[in-house]
């Protein structure tokens, strides 16, 4: 994977992630869950990327990028207490 293909799946992952941070503070979860959430995707994203860059020399063939489609907005539901 060159360099500006790594550059772009990372904005593109932080950009998966920092919607994630959005749709948790729509939602109205406590702000720890939302955080605890947000700390294991940051670490699946590292964790990714630690992938894509020690597997890039090992492929043989160009990695074609993931299209991730946004699911429609489902109404907030209150949360029990």
């Amino acid at each position: 994977m060159s360099p500006e293909a790594l550059q772009d799946r990372s904005e593109r992952l932080a950009a998966l992630v920092d919607g994630l941070g959005a749709a948790l503070r729509g939602t109205g979860i406590s702000e720890d869950a939302a955080m605890r959430l947000l700390e294991n995707a940051s670490a699946a994203v590292l964790d990714a990327l630690t992938l894509d860059f020690m597997l890039a020399d090992s492929r043989s063939v160009p990695a074609t990028p993931v299209v991730v489609e946004q699911p429609a907005a489902a109404p907030a539901l209150p949360l029990a207490a």
